[in-house]
């Protein structure tokens, strides 16, 4: 009686092992990299002169910056 309690367990993570592991193979698909997802047309930039004013916005910091994801 007490080995068949042990069996069903057993026999349930080894179904689960092998489905787990049997999964299709993705290796001969091409990634797409960020060079085929962005566009291929120059980036515009803009300019200014700056002019020495006063800076009437405070700044406040009060606290750490993380990021949720890393960057590529």
């Amino acid at each position: 009686m007490r080995k068949q309690i042990y069996r069903y367990p057993l026999a349930l993570f080894a179904a689960g092992l092998l489905a787990a592991c049997s999964g299709d193979k993705n290796e001969g698909i091409d990634k797409e990299g960020v060079e085929t997802v962005l566009p291929a047309q120059q980036n515009e930039v803009t300019v200014m002169t700056l002019k020495k004013t006063t800076f009437s916005h405070e700044l406040v910091s009060n606290g750490k910056v993380e990021a949720r994801q890393q960057a590529d």
